[in-house]
């Protein structure tokens, strides 16, 4: 598969950076050493490449930051550092002996407007709620941004110099922990669109977000424990074990962050005429087709979820099973199945000269064997 081009527009732009481990595999469980590991490496590719940080979040298996950077080779350059220098600690830290990241992180430019930004800022500090691992934002064990918007608490970190170590160990020197660690500290800076703002307007916007973000969760949890769910539902949450892969969503990621859906472009373009990387030809080619319908899932919760929607994706609406959960949710309308006209079969043909001709044509019989042969 191709690799997307890293292209930031001239002037420099705010964008949404993400790297996923080896098989989403939880190799960054929050802990005290592994945090002051993560700020501090982080803190130190800031300081080296100035790069401004606008949000971060260490999840168990990803990272999510919100960076601004004046060109593509300033991306690259501070999470080729960021990104190796912390891959290096984690294995040494878990005794992992395969790669830390499964691909290249993902970098998606943002639009300047506010929704656009707001939005992505929203979904960053939503991470561990969301899922359900936590209730409130601030309960989040790991590197967190929040608690340095909203209380002030700086983000400080140890940078361990390996080569000064490996020398000191070369020449039979005793090593003490921590002997070669620096502090470093993370910097936070405001979005763009609110760099106009005082502390006190920044403080108290973050503060609006993440109470809709509690809100939106704990509707979720009531609407989870509200009855029995039974195991054919899609929509019930399991646990997974410590260390097991994740099956990971191919989604295709848009190319740019903004409100209006029509800069959002994906992977397949809807514009006639224009190119598709994901399929390498013009899509104005291909010959237009009807979406057929296509019946829904037999959960009822799953049905709940997408409502009284009508898309040509989600079509008819198959009849409702008798399921323990089916209490939770109306049961929709049976709709008929379509009846197909009967095949139109082809006017029969006058075959009768055939008959005529077949009396006409004589074809005389003689014997395989002649007589006297």
């Amino acid at each position: 598969m191709p690799r997307s081009i890293r292209f930031i527009p001239e002037g420099g732009a705010l964008v949404e950076v993400t790297d996923r481990t080896v098989q989403a595999r939880l190799l960054l469980v929050p802990s005290q050493e592994l945090n002051e590991i993560v700020i501090g490496v982080l803190g130190r590719a800031q300081r080296l490449y100035k790069v401004r940080i606008c949000g971060f979040v260490a999840m168990s298996s990803h990272v999510h930051a919100l960076l601004w950077v004046d060109d593509a080779l300033q991306l690259a350059t501070f999470m080729g550092y960021f990104a190796s220098n912390l891959a290096r600690e984690i294995a040494r830290l878990t005794g992992w002996t395969d790669k830390i990241w499964a691909r290249r992180y993902q970098a998606i430019v943002i639009s300047d407007e506010e929704a656009a930004q707001t939005s992505r800022l929203e979904y960053l500090l939503a991470n561990g709620v969301k899922e359900g691992l936590v209730e409130r934002v601030r309960d989040w064990p790991g590197v967190h941004c929040v608690r340095n918007l909203l209380d002030g608490e700086p983000l400080q970190g140890l940078w361990f110099d390996r080569t000064k170590e490996y020398s000191a160990r070369n020449r039979g020197k005793t090593i003490s922990p921590g002997q070669f660690a620096t502090t470093e500290t993370v910097t936070l800076s405001p979005l763009p669109c609110w760099e106009h703002l005082s502390p006190e307007q920044l403080r108290s916007r973050v503060e609006a977000i993440v109470q809709r973000i509690e809100e939106t969760a704990a509707r979720g949890r009531e609407e989870r424990i509200r009855g029995p769910w039974c195991r054919r539902c899609t929509c019930a949450e399991t646990v997974r074990p410590a260390g097991q892969a994740e099956e990971i969503s191919r989604a295709s990621l848009p190319c740019l962050h903004s409100p209006r859906p029509s800069r959002a472009l994906r992977g397949v373009p809807s514009v006639p005429g224009s190119f598709s990387r994901r399929r390498g030809s013009l899509a104005s080619r291909r010959p237009h087709r009807e979406i057929p319908e296509r019946k829904l899932s037999s959960c009822p919760a799953l049905r709940q979820r997408l409502g009284s929607s009508r898309s040509p994706w989600i079509g008819t609406v198959a009849p409702t099973p008798k399921c323990i959960c089916s209490s939770l949710t109306t049961h929709l309308p049976e709709v008929a199945e379509p009846r197909l006209p009967p095949p139109k079969r082809a006017p029969e043909r006058d075959c009768s000269f055939l008959n005529e001709l077949r009396h006409e044509l004589v074809v005389p019989t003689r014997p395989f064997f002649a007589s006297g042969s």
